[in-house]
């Protein structure tokens, strides 16, 4: 946020850098290889707490990028319950922008 004396007083703003977080939450199911990998980084640090990720939205477009997983929860609740599976991917940089095809 900036102010020149022809603003009139009033702010600018200009975006001079930009990152990204995708926050997920769901459950624990052994077996399902994303799933897996994704749990697998909870005690990871460092760049063994990196991954490649791709995210796909509704209408097909998609984001490829690596980020730094954070998981939160993976395991608590009562012996009946699903088990919680939380992370949060913090992007590494620009991600690679997918157009949707038809």
């Amino acid at each position: 946020t900036y102010t020149t004396y022809t603003d009139g007083g009033w702010d600018n703003n200009q975006v001079t850098g930009k990152g990204f977080k995708i926050s997920i939450e769901g459950y624990r199911i052994f077996g399902d290889a994303g799933n897996d990998e994704l749990a697998g980084t909870a005690f990871k640090i460092g760049a063994e707490a990196n991954k490649e990720f791709k995210y796909v939205f509704a209408d097909g477009s998609a984001l490829e990028f690596e980020a730094a997983v954070n998981v939160t929860a993976f395991s608590g609740g009562n012996p009946t319950d699903l088990i919680p599976l939380k992370a949060e991917l913090n992007g590494k940089g620009k991600p690679t922008e997918i157009a949707a095809t038809e």
